[in-house]
């Protein structure tokens, strides 16, 4: 770009920021409303201070409060390499599973005029083949919309596309890409985006129209948002079986990005229309959302527009289950959890390059919809909304509760455990590997607790079986089986529990163990080397040395498919070639472990530490351990369904 473009371009941006940073103006959907200046000062600095912190592009902001829309903000590129700023009213932002909002809505929409009922088993909505449910409670849109349908998390490799001719329609979709059910219905709560994908195609099939077009015409037309759409911007060199988003729309849409670095490269656009459109699809500006916040808080009316009556409303704001008070849980498909003195619901929603929040106060008539264009942008659209909101509103500051201590009971807790939101059946339940959560006592009242990629926190005991964390007042909750053991904790946002598992189950287990196979992998080499096999039978050697060079070669292949599992788009063609090269590994450590094991009777006895049977020993024994493990942990399980 030469000096005259970026002066132009910098002009630009800041006439439009000067426009979209302002109070809301005309809006559509409800009147404007306006902020101090003191606390759009304060916003714009929140904003601004963490944007620069995670590096993150562009980030497009709407508050709503009392039926009007208090301010329309945006902040940074909507594309880098243009400079073009975003603006708030016009700026697509993908909101991934803010979408499961919209199904949720024309589900109850359903219920009211009777073609679906909450606790029937959702097969009697869906077309054949319908679910695969083991025999037991049937999962039902309550299961589903709780997140306790039983689905394991899995879906690498179907559920998103970097090639739209490989995208299958809803129904297909749902038929032929089923998780397994790996836990009773009802039982646990671990997020899942299958389940909501079958509720739309339920939707569908029941109302008679096809998933997008229902929600066109009964969500986003009433509420006048035209620049929100479940279409996708297909690129013009791929081919668009299930069609574009319209020309118009598609020209506003950021673009999405790892981080917010100066040499960012854009990240390919995930296509899961319409096969998942339900769960993460939709497109939309901080404007329209505004407008879907507001209905919300308006007990499902926005002007003339109506979408489900005040008492399905307020029905839908109850829990879905009462089984985790005082920490977060789902209230018919909304995050429920406390934000000072008023109940605070959210959805969170993220996709290649994308994060969004939507997060409501019904008791305070106050809302907000944050969304950022990188995947760098989650703590920024995930801590931001409390913050913004307890400056407008002090009563939803946190109030630390009085410790609690039991000293005797903190030892209940502590342990390993290990995420539910994985793979039971398939290869991509490797991946858990690194969802693992340690739990120690820190004191008579307190816990320590190590959450996946995080450093250890100090929860505060609160209640039995309830701990709290500064500065924002999140709560975990324990949860104990009959026999009074305590088996599972919720993560803080609700959406996953964690499992107690036994030390061999672990993580740390296996390194330690591929770790160990590495090691006496060199001692059989070296053995081999000294000519301590020489008088062998060549068969025995030759399997001797290839256990040997199969252990000493792990960490190279680990270290390949440990950085190839770490790509960004390895939804697109998983699994990667690293990880196939691990899988190979597998079977030849297993064959190689044997076959050794087998032949050691056959070894010539002989003293010394790289004795053969000694080394060849202890290289079986402890490669075949390694395979154990690796098989617990689901490296020979399929890639897909």
């Amino acid at each position: 770009m030469n000096a005259r473009a970026r002066l132009i371009a910098a002009l630009a941006g800041l006439a439009a920021s000067i426009l979209v940073s302002g109070p809301a103006r005309a809006q559509t959907c409800a009147p404007p409303g306006s902020l101090s200046a003191a606390d759009s000062q304060a916003i714009d600095r929140l904003v601004r201070d963490a944007m620069r912190e995670h590096q993150v592009p562009g980030v497009t902001l709407a508050i709503v409060r009392d039926g009007r829309i208090i301010a329309l903000k945006g902040y940074g590129d909507a594309d880098i390499a243009s400079g073009h700023p975003v603006d708030p009213r016009r700026t697509l932002f993908r909101i991934g599973s803010v979408t499961k909002l919209f199904t949720y809505t024309a589900a109850l929409q359903q219920v009211e005029q009777g073609r679906l009922a909450l606790d029937t088993d959702i097969n009697r909505y869906l077309p054949p083949p319908g679910l695969r449910v083991p025999a037991g409670p049937p999962v039902t849109a309550q299961t589903i919309m709780g997140h306790r349908a039983g689905f394991e998390t899995a879906g690498l490799g179907y559920d998103f596309f970097g090639d739209t001719a490989r995208v299958p329609t809803l129904r297909t979709f749902v038929a032929r890409h089923q998780p397994a059910i790996v836990r009773q219905p009802g039982d646990a709560t671990a997020y899942s985006d299958f389940g909501p994908t079958a509720l739309g195609l339920a939707v569908e099939t029941v109302s008679g129209e096809p998933y997008a077009a229902y929600v066109t015409r009964h969500i986003l037309s009433p509420l006048g948002m035209a620049s929100t759409t479940l279409a996708e911007p297909v690129a013009a060199s791929l081919p668009a079986p299930h069609g574009r988003m319209v020309p118009e729309l598609a020209a506003r849409t950021a673009t999405a990005y790892a981080s917010g670095s100066p040499a960012a490269a854009p990240l390919p656009v995930e296509h899961i229309f319409p096969a998942a459109a339900p769960a993460g699809s939709a497109w939309s500006t901080a404007a329209d959302m505004a407008c879907f916040a507001l209905a919300w808080l308006n007990d499902g009316a926005l002007g003339e527009a109506r979408l489900l009556s005040p008492e399905t409303v307020k029905a839908m704001r109850r829990r879905n289950w009462n089984d985790r008070l005082g920490a977060t849980d789902f209230a018919h498909g909304w995050f429920q959890r406390d934000l000072g003195e008023a109940k605070a619901y959210q959805h969170t929603g993220g996709m290649l390059g994308f994060t969004a929040n939507l997060l409501i106060v019904p008791e305070r008539n106050i809302g907000l919809f944050i969304a950022g264009n990188s995947n760098s942008a989650w703590p920024l659209t995930l801590r931001l909304p409390d913050r913004i909101l307890t400056r407008l509103d002090p009563a939803l500051t946190w109030k630390p509760a009085p410790a609690r201590p039991a000293p005797g009971e903190l030892a209940d807790y502590a342990g390993l455990f290990l995420a539910n939101t994985r793979s039971f059946t398939r290869l991509e339940g490797l991946l858990a590997l690194a969802d693992e959560a340690r739990v120690e006592a820190a004191g008579p009242d307190a816990l320590w607790i190590s959450l996946p990629g995080g450093a250890p926190e100090r929860w505060t005991r609160i209640g039995r079986d309830l701990f709290e964390s500064p500065p924002y007042g999140d709560r975990i909750r324990f949860v104990r089986d009959a026999q009074g053991d305590v088996v599972r904790f919720y993560h803080p946002m609700g959406h996953r529990g964690f499992d107690r598992i036994p030390f061999w189950r672990s993580a740390l287990l296996l390194w330690l163990s591929l770790a160990l196979t590495m090691g006496l992998g060199a001692v059989l080499l070296g053995s081999i080397l000294a000519l301590r096999w020489q008088h062998e039978r060549r068969a025995l050697k030759l399997t001797a040395a290839a256990t040997a060079i199969i252990g000493i070669t792990l960490p190279a292949i680990g270290v390949a498919a440990a950085r190839a599992l770490e790509d960004p788009a390895l939804a697109f063609h998983w699994p990667p070639p690293a990880l196939r090269l691990l899988v190979g590994w597998g079977y030849a450590a297993a064959l190689a472990a044997i076959a050794l094991f087998a032949m050691l009777p056959a070894v010539r006895p002989a003293s010394g530490l790289l004795a053969p049977r000694r080394t060849g020993l202890l290289s079986a024994l402890s490669l075949g351990a390694s395979v154990i493990l690796l098989w617990l942990h689901n490296l020979f399980a399929p890639a897909m369904q």
